[in-house]
This record gives C-alpha cells, structure tokens and sequence, in this order.
C-alpha cells in the first residue's frame, strides 16, 4: 500500500471529513468534538477542536469608550482517552473532567480524515466568530510542519484571512482589512 504525501493531504484538504458537532458555545469560548470509527479492541476515544479569546482591546480607565471586543483568539485540538487511572501518568496531563488529553496521536489509518475535520471546523470556527486574528501554537516538529503548511494555504480557502509563521512555532491567522 502507497503511502500518500502530506502534499496530497493537503491538496485533498476538506475532501473527506468525519462528522463533528459543537459542545460547547459561549462567546469566550467555542468547542467541537469529533470521534473517528475504532478498530476492533481499539481503546474509545475522540478529538475536541476549540478556540478561544486570549487578548480583548484596551479600554482606558475613566475615558468613555465602546466595551472591550476580542482581538486574538488561540486554536488548539488534540486527542483525548477516557480517564482509566487515577494518580498522574508520565507523559501524560490528567483532569479532573474525567478525561485524559494526548497529542494528535490516534490510529495513522485515519490521519487525511482528523486533518481534513480539523480544518473544516476552523473554517467553521472562524465564519462563525469572524476573529481579527488567530494563533496557535506546535512545539512538536511535525505539528509545526503541519501548521505552517496550514498557515500559507489559509488565504486560499478562507477569503478575507491571510497566514503567517510568526517565531518558530508559532502561526497567525488575521483577517484582512476591509
């Protein structure tokens, strides 16, 4: 079997989508979930794909001014396992949501369908919020490959943004000016 190229990946971009929902939409915050079909004996798990604010404008003390609106939103999805212990493992983040958050990590024969759900949930995420800019953030070498390939394809599929590698590892996403 023929492996194919993360070009082909990325051309294919939106092609093949698992289905996903929102969970969770307040105006700070907005989340999505997906679950991608298990292999037999396969330990349950599912992805969640969020955004959130992390920079507001700033509003002088004393000086009438509009109330503060968002500036920056952060983008961040990641694989997460059901809780099966209960003290901390190595390598691993436990919460007390009963869940335990992992990498992008999850079965390789569904990686061209979690990229291509992640993508279209951004895509979501940003019709539906229209943030001035977003950014997200890979310390691990392929996930940067992954999001600078993202970076310079956004102007391509999200009219009105354009993407940029800022300091290593870190992407932006801003709109452009009307």
């Amino acid at each position: 079997m023929k492996i194919p190229t993360f070009s082909t990946f990325l051309r294919e971009f939106g092609d093949r989508p698992f289905p996903w929902k929102i969970t969770q939409d307040t105006y700070p915050h907005i989340q999505a979930r997906f679950d991608p079909p298990l292999e037999h004996g396969e330990e349950p798990y599912h992805y969640v794909v969020t955004m959130w604010i992390i920079e507001w404008t700033k509003v002088t003390p004393g000086r009438p001014a509009p109330p503060p609106t968002p500036t920056v939103w952060e983008f961040g999805f990641g694989l997460v396992r059901p809780k099966t212990t209960t003290h901390s493992t190595v390598g691993a983040s436990l919460r007390n949501d009963g869940y335990h958050y992992e990498g992008i990590v999850g079965n390789i024969a569904h990686a061209h369908a979690v990229i291509s759900t992640v993508a279209n949930i951004f895509r979501a995420f940003l019709q539906r919020r229209q943030p001035l800019e977003v950014v997200f953030t890979a310390k691990d070498p392929s996930r940067q490959r992954l999001y600078r390939r993202l970076a310079s394809r956004v102007a391509s599929v999200l009219p009105g943004y354009v993407g940029r590698e800022a300091p290593t590892g870190t992407y932006r996403v801003r709109q452009v000016p009307r």
